[in-house]
């Protein structure tokens, strides 16, 4: 009678561990982006608007490109690089999805190094590699977002954005 009880009590903990371990992990997905990715992505929301300040109508001059870039875009895009590479997510899942968007943001950050490099020495080859290095940050923060909500879909984590 005992081990029968024993068993069940096992056999009890083995079928709740799959709903523990699915709870943990809704957990972690909430935290990754609520106390990580939204603690410094107005940084990356800063950088890209000061950049698209300067750039396609908005452009009037390299002069003003240039000074946009060395004082506000790279200095804060650069800052958001860092945190974000600070992030140490807790699951595997998270963590190659983390590591799609510290890829995105390294393109951004070459590509906005390049950007300035091809200003400075007036150099078309160097402006279109940065182009290539911006295409792809965009690209693969695309793949970020895609990624992001078909573990929060897989995971039952609803996303809620308030204005």
């Amino acid at each position: 009678m005992k081990t029968k009880r024993v068993s069940l009590i096992c056999l009890l903990l083995v079928l709740m561990l799959p709903c523990c371990k699915e709870k943990e992990t809704r957990k972690q997905i909430i935290n990754y982006f609520n106390n990580d990715i939204l603690r410094i992505s107005e940084l990356e929301q800063v950088a890209l608007k000061d950049y698209g300040a300067v750039t396609g109508e908005n452009y009037t001059s390299d002069e003003t490109l240039h000074k946009a870039l060395t004082s506000k875009v790279i200095p804060t895009y650069s800052r958001f690089v860092t945190l974000l590479e600070e992030i140490h997510p807790p699951n595997e899942e998270l963590r190659q999805l983390h590591y799609l968007y510290i890829q995105s943001a390294r393109a951004y950050q070459t590509g906005f190094a390049l950007l300035l490099s091809a200003l400075e020495k007036r150099d078309p080859a160097l402006t279109q590699a940065a182009n290539r290095y911006l295409a792809e940050g965009r690209k693969k923060g695309k793949e970020w977002r895609k990624g992001f909500l078909a573990l929060c879909k897989k995971h039952g984590v609803k996303l809620i954005f308030k204005k």
